[in-house]
């Protein structure tokens, strides 16, 4: 049986063969329902009372570069704590390296 790493690539290139076969216009329709929710998520935390569909499609695309933002945020702070606790020789759960 796989163990975790070899299902990782097993899904990988059984993901990249498949977009080797798909035409632009294929993908693009074989990823639209994905995107379409993605979208839907922010949408769905626009004030209610907003009914002007232009506005809410302002606020939403606003809400996700906030979301996209905070997450590259996070990033930094997370590779900065590594970086400092590689250079005070600890392992990134807070010990001593060994």
């Amino acid at each position: 049986m796989p163990d975790e790493a070899e299902r990782s690539l097993i899904g990988a290139i059984a993901a990249n063969e498949r977009w080797a076969r798909l035409t632009p216009k294929q993908r693009e329709e074989a990823t639209r329902p994905a995107r379409e929710a993605g979208w839907k998520f922010f949408e769905d935390q626009v004030d209610p009372t907003i009914t002007d569909p232009e506005v809410r499609a302002t606020m939403a695309r606003n809400l996700r570069l906030a979301h996209l933002q905070r997450m590259a945020l996070k990033s930094v702070e997370k590779r900065k704590a590594a970086k400092l606790a590689k250079l005070r020789g600890e392992d990134d759960l807070g010990g001593d390296a060994a």
